[in-house]
């Protein structure tokens, strides 16, 4: 869809995505050890599952943002002469998809805090009223059950972000409704009835659309941001995980000072 950007061009967009720094931590869990170091009756082995699932979709969501970026430039750019519209649909197809993988990404982050927090589906029951996301729920239930909790701190970090819940927002216009019109790419209609109330009567308009909603530089952008949110999150939470996993599990110290996880 694009062309190949330059080695410079590349390592700046790379430098400028988010990056949790647990990832590498992250990696190392592995469901099997924590399964024999925690016993049977623990749920920390469905855990490590849901944040490894979490961080890999984290990682998904940070290429897709790479391709946004990479994409518009190429297209605004490189090409000679330069193609604004195809700048402007790439933008948008892979901004679209940060917005549903960071979707999911908060979706196993919230699974996580279930399995590690031992939230069962009848304490969620209370906060399902109108809900279908679990990452919804689960913060409810935190805030509500939880307030002082480290888990519960993180999570409003999160939500506490506009660009966190735009993104949030975004994904559920994308998938149940109609997403924002974006600016400059045609004509744009939304979902409404054409013909409009006037002090006189009704009017009906040909050919002029709707208002488009956002720009594409301002949706990569406010998903850049929400990226930001979703990295935090995951080191946050991570932060409270590996405090707790220290006091069960054998972490032993490389020779350049990194923590690992031995396994059998």
């Amino acid at each position: 869809m694009r062309g190949q950007l330059s080695e410079t061009a590349l390592s700046r967009i790379e430098q400028s995505l988010p990056r949790p720094s647990c990832l590498a931590k992250i990696g190392q869990l592995l469901p099997e050890s924590m399964a024999l170091y925690c016993g049977p009756d623990s749920d920390m082995d469905i855990a490590v599952v849901c944040l490894r699932d979490a961080a890999d979709y984290f990682e998904e969501a940070r290429l897709a943002l790479h391709e946004c970026k990479a994409g518009m430039e190429w297209y605004r750019v490189e090409e000679d002469p330069p193609v604004e519209k195809m700048a402007i649909f790439v933008g948008r197809f892979f901004a679209d998809d940060v917005a549903l993988r960071i979707y999911s990404t908060a979706e196993h982050v919230a699974a996580f805090l279930q399995a590690y927090l031992g939230i069962s589906e009848d304490d969620l029951e209370p906060y399902s009223s109108g809900r279908t996301s679990k990452a919804s729920m689960v913060g409810h239930y935190l805030m509500e059950e939880e307030p002082d909790h480290e888990m519960t701190k993180a999570v409003k970090q999160f939500i506490g972000r506009e660009e966190c819940k735009f993104a949030l927002d975004y994904r559920n216009k994308w998938v149940h409704d109609q997403r924002p019109r974006i600016a400059d790419l045609g004509m744009v209609w939304k979902r409404e009835k054409r013909w409009r109330k006037t002090e006189k009567g009704r009017t009906l308009s040909f050919g002029m659309g709707d208002q488009p909603s956002i720009t594409v530089d301002t949706l990569a952008s406010t998903m850049q941001a929400a990226l930001e949110g979703v990295a935090r999150l995951l080191d946050d939470t991570f932060a409270v995980f590996w405090e707790t996993i220290k006091e069960v599990v054998d972490i032993r110290e490389t020779v350049d000072g990194f923590q690992v996880i031995h396994t059998f």
